[in-house]
């Protein structure tokens, strides 16, 4: 029944589609739910930047490039632990599940948790801007020309957005894969001791009445030989 349930025919065809859809927006969800915690974080820990005003407008500090590097380092680690993190919680939390009710999806899971941690990372990214960017705009505006402002935070490098997702999926995968390894080899132990079962129930019928081997054994031919003495 297991077997039946991770492949989707748990017997209850019409029912099938909604529980696949359910399992793939409720993780989507709950993981893109921690992006804005995340985002809160990076902006209380990542450093600025820093603008000059001038007649032209705002124009980047020389020497900023370190500092917008360190900024989009944290975010790139912190991108890759939530990953790590959501992939574990979202396979722990489904297996427990699948072993409650005996119905697995866990392809679609595995879809809503890396949906739901790409929002996550967007999220993130996006909540921290936009909480540096009223403060930006006020200091911008009362600042004089020549001086320097701290410029709103944003994430410049755009790849560390995949990050949460590719760590999500990778842990997911490879809790997936030691799990399937895991049942293969303890199905393999059981098999020989489960053979053996037969054999030694046959030895035991063998070894009854009848066979010279048993405590019973040739209690007939006994009872011929002392009538024929007699």
């Amino acid at each position: 029944m297991g077997l039946t349930g991770r492949t989707g025919l748990d017997g209850h065809p019409a029912g099938a589609r909604p529980r696949r859809l359910r399992a793939l927006v409720v993780p989507a969800l709950a993981v893109a739910a921690a992006g804005p915690p995340v985002g809160l974080v990076w902006w209380l820990i990542a450093p600025r930047a820093s603008m000059a005003v001038t007649a032209e407008g705002p124009r980047p500090v020389l020497g900023n490039s370190g500092v917008e590097f360190a900024a989009d380092g944290r975010f790139a680690l912190m991108a890759l632990a939530a990953g790590l993190i959501s992939g574990y919680v979202g396979y722990a939390v489904h297996r427990r599940r699948s072993e409650r009710t005996g119905r697995s999806h866990s392809t679609s899971v595995l879809l809503g948790v890396v949906a739901g941690s790409l929002a996550a990372s967007l999220l993130a990214a996006a909540v921290a801007y936009n909480l540096d960017l009223p403060g930006y705009q006020a200091a911008l505006a009362a600042a004089a020309e020549g001086e320097e402002v701290p410029a709103p935070l944003r994430l410049r490098a755009v790849a560390a957005v995949v990050l949460w997702p590719l760590g999500a999926a990778m842990e997911y995968t490879i809790l997936e894969l030691i799990a399937l390894v895991w049942a293969r080899w303890s199905a393999a132990g059981q098999a020989p001791a489960s053979a053996a079962v037969p054999d030694g129930s046959a030895a035991a019928v063998a070894g009854g009445p009848g066979d010279g081997g048993g405590a019973g054994a040739g209690q007939p031919d006994e009872v011929v030989r002392r009538d024929l003495q007699l």
